[in-house]
């Protein structure tokens, strides 16, 4: 459940305790506002999309790839593969961007360039 506080006379602070979930806050400037943020991102839990901005603003799709390369890929069926796959997206320009910051916009035209 999100608690809402003011926070001086021009901010509200949404915050958002539950358990198993690190407790994720951000400041307003209406109270409409936090309530809508306080909302979108509880949904987000209920359902286990949530993934805390602190995680995906610290790494770029490249240390996600190489991660991925090292620890996953050799358990697969075909390894080499796999990591043939992952080696040629690295070397996309898309790789070097900060994993918050790609959309599904991004990536298709990862996919399909214009």
């Amino acid at each position: 459940m999100a608690t809402l506080r003011k926070r001086g006379p021009y901010q509200w602070e949404a915050r958002i305790r539950k358990k198993g979930y690190p407790t994720t806050c951000k400041a307003s400037e209406t109270k409409a506002d936090a309530e809508a943020w306080a909302k979108d991102v509880e949904s987000d839990m209920y359902k286990n999309l949530f993934v805390p901005s602190k995680e995906t603003e610290q790494y770029t799709l490249n240390e996600c790839l190489d991660r991925y390369i090292e620890e996953y890929v050799p358990s697969l069926k075909h390894p080499k593969r796999e990591g043939y796959r992952a080696r040629f997206l690295q070397k996309h320009p898309i790789a070097h961007r900060i994993m918050a910051a790609i959309r599904s916009k991004d990536v298709a035209e990862c996919r399909y360039p214009l």
